[in-house]
């Protein structure tokens, strides 16, 4: 069958998520090489995130903003690390923030309380039992007030 592309070129753009967090295989090498490259994205810079959260979420605090991205980023480490089972993706982080201006989270065990609304068995995993696995959660939640910016 012949199709008619209706430009002189046709631009193909695909998007996929690699790597043992997502149940997809490789690209089969003949078909990666119809694409002429490739491109991977890395999380935003903390102060990128920062600026997306206060643009985005009404009513949150800068320094709350500030917060949340820190135990991103300490999330990130310490999964690449191989240490903790996920990390706190940039869409996770918004719904985050979302719940904490929502709910007016403002001491440290208000922030991690959204925490288990959001992320937290997706970072921290669950026990054998199917709960969120507490160490790793302590330890974010460690991390956050080791920060100092909340109350406690």
């Amino acid at each position: 069958r012949v199709f008619v592309c209706p430009c002189d070129h046709l631009l193909i753009v695909a998007a996929a998520n690699f790597g043992k967090d997502y149940a997809v295989y490789p690209l089969d090498p003949a078909l990666r090489r119809r694409f002429t490259m490739v491109v991977e994205f890395d999380y935003p810079a903390a102060d990128a995130e920062i600026g997306l959260l206060t643009r985005t979420v009404v009513g949150l605090d800068h320094t709350l903003a500030e917060t949340l991205v820190a135990i991103a980023i300490e999330s990130r480490r310490v999964h690449e690390n191989g240490d903790m089972p996920g990390q706190i993706d940039t869409a996770s982080l918004i719904e985050w923030g979302r719940k904490c201006a929502e709910f007016k989270a403002r001491t440290a065990p208000q922030v991690m309380d959204m925490a288990r609304l959001t992320w937290a068995d997706l970072v921290c995993g669950r026990t054998p039992d199917g709960r969120v696995d507490k160490g790793h959660f302590d330890a974010l939640s460690d991390h956050l007030i080791a920060l100092g910016k909340l109350p406690k």
